[in-house]
């Protein structure tokens, strides 16, 4: 083999990695943290757009659920929901960003009702 066969292997093969499809995060991924007890985020995606639900239940207070839409960029992952109504907590939407990491997780930042940023690792 020359030279040039010989270093155009390693490039194409390098290449290929950095093509490779983003994984996918449509499916049921849950966690919990000292402000949630309980969180369920259940996805679903078409090309980059996210849809699906969040359950939410806060250490000290009544469940909620809320639709969310968002999308995902490579590893980042972006959903929020409409503002609740009056009747569980009124006016605030819920939102959650975070990225994909190693092990089937996601790990990010979760902001519910009038509650600032809680960082939370939600698993499949």
């Amino acid at each position: 083999m020359n030279r040039l066969a010989a270093l155009a292997v390693p490039v194409v093969l390098l290449s290929g990695l950095a093509c490779s499809e983003p994984t996918s995060v449509a499916g049921t991924w849950s966690g919990s943290n000292a402000r949630y007890a309980n969180v369920l985020l259940d996805l679903t995606e078409v090309g980059d757009s996210l849809a699906g639900s969040i359950d939410v239940t806060p250490t000290a207070s009544s469940p909620f659920t809320t639709v969310v839409s968002g999308r995902q960029t490579s590893d980042s992952v972006y959903v929020w929901g409409d503002p609740l109504p009056p009747s569980v907590g009124g006016g605030f939407g819920t939102s959650f960003a975070g990225r994909l990491i190693v092990g089937a997780q996601l790990a990010g930042c979760l902001s519910a009702r009038e509650q600032p940023c809680s960082q939370i690792v939600l698993r499949r």
